[in-house]
C-alpha cells in the first residue's frame, strides 16, 4: 500500500515539477557556479546507501567548508545550521520553501526512498545509531516525515524516538495526512 501510494502520488506530481524545476535549473546557474543537482549518499531502508538527489543551495565548494562549521550545529548529533552561511541567496529560498526536495521525486519512483518515512541520514550520523534505534531503518526513508514536521531542530535521539513511533504505528492514514500537513507547511513557506 505504501509502496503504491509512492508511485501514484510521485507519478502525477513528477510533470509539473519537471516543468517548474527547469526554471529552478536556470536559476541556480545563472547564480552560482557549479552542478544544478546535489548527490550525496544517504542510508536507506534495511541500511543500503543510495544517492539523494537535491537541488543545490550551497556554494560550490560547501564540504570543504563544513568541517570550521560543525561547532555551530543546532541539533545535537545532527549537523543542522539554521542559518548556515554556505547557503546561496536561490539556496535560501529552495530550502524555505522545500523546493529543493522536488528532485527526490526520482528516488522515490527509483524504490530508494518514501514521500513518507524518516529522515535519510548520512553515514556517519547513521553510525552513531545502535541498538533499537536501528528499527527506523525497517522503512524506507522519506521526502517528508513527523520529525521534519517537528521542525527538524531536535536532538539525534529525539529524532530516533520520533522515528521509532513512526514505524511501530505505521498506517496509510498516517502518511496521509503527514502529507497533508507537508503540503500546508510548504503552501506557509516554513520550511528549515
Amino acid at each position: 500500500m505504501k509502496r503504491g501510494l509512492d508511485l501514484a502520488l510521485a507519478g502525477i506530481l513528477v510533470v509539473p515539477t519537471s516543468l517548474f524545476g527547469a526554471v529552478i535549473a536556470v536559476l541556480i546557474k545563472r547564480e552560482s557556479a557549479g552542478p544544478i543537482i546535489f548527490r550525496q549518499v544517504r542510508v536507506g531502508r534495511d541500511g543500503r546507501p543510495f544517492e539523494i538527489l537535491k537541488f543545490r543551495t550551497m556554494v560550490h565548494d560547501a564540504d570543504a567548508q563544513k568541517a570550521d562549521l560543525t561547532h555551530g550545529s543546532e541539533a545535537d548529533g545532527l549537523f543542522k545550521i539554521r542559518n548556515d552561511p554556505r547557503l546561496t541567496p536561490m539556496g535560501a529560498f529552495l530550502r524555505r520553501s522545500y523546493l529543493d526536495e522536488l528532485p527526490q521525486l526520482v528516488n522515490v519512483i527509483r524504490g530508494d526512498m518514501s514521500l513518507v518515512g524518516p529522515r535519510p541520514l548520512i553515514p556517519s550520523e547513521d553510525a552513531a545509531i545502535k541498538g533499537s534505534g536501528r528499527e527506523r531503518l525497517r522503512v524506507p526513508p522519506g521526502m517528508t516525515g513527523e520529525w521534519q514536521l517537528l521542525g527538524g531542530g531536535a536532538s539525534l535521539d529525539e529524532m530516533i524516538a520520533v522515528d521509532y513511533r513512526y514505524v511501530a504505528e505505521w498506517s496509510l492514514w498516517r502518511d496521509v495526512c503527514c502529507l497533508i500537513q507537508t503540503a500546508m507547511h510548504v503552501v506557509a513557506r516554513k520550511g528549515w
